[in-house]
C-alpha cells in the first residue's frame, strides 16, 4: 500500500514551475523553492503559473512516487544525489516495469 503525505504549501515563484520539480525549503521565508543549492524536501505535484506569486500548491513530502512523476537533473551524479536526498526525506522514487 502506497501512503503518501501531500500538503498544500506556499511556493516562491520566480518562473513557471512544472509538476515533478524537486523543491527545497527556504527557512528564511518559510516557503518552498525549486531545488538549487539546498536539500531536497518535496516534489511539486501541480503546475504553478508565473502569475501566482506566492503560490499555494500541492507538494508531496513522503511516500512512493513513480519516476515519471519526478523531474531530475540531467547530470547522472546530481540525479543520484537527488534520489538520496529524497529518500532521506521519506520520498521513494520507484521505476515500474511491465512484465
Amino acid at each position: 500500500m502506497n501512503v503518501r503525505t501531500e500538503e498544500i504549501v506556499p511556493i516562491i515563484v520566480t518562473g513557471a514551475l512544472v509538476s515533478g520539480q524537486i523543491l527545497e525549503f527556504d527557512s528564511t521565508n518559510h516557503e518552498y523553492v525549486p531545488l538549487s543549492a539546498g536539500v531536497a524536501a518535496g516534489i511539486l505535484l501541480e503546475d504553478v503559473d508565473l502569475n501566482q506569486d506566492t503560490a499555494m500548491a500541492l507538494v508531496g513530502f513522503a511516500g512512493e512516487y513513480e519516476d515519471g512523476e519526478v523531474t531530475f537533473s540531467d547530470d547522472a551524479d546530481t540525479e543520484l544525489d537527488q534520489l538520496a536526498e529524497l529518500r532521506d526525506a521519506g520520498i521513494f522514487v520507484i521505476e515500474r516495469t511491465d512484465t
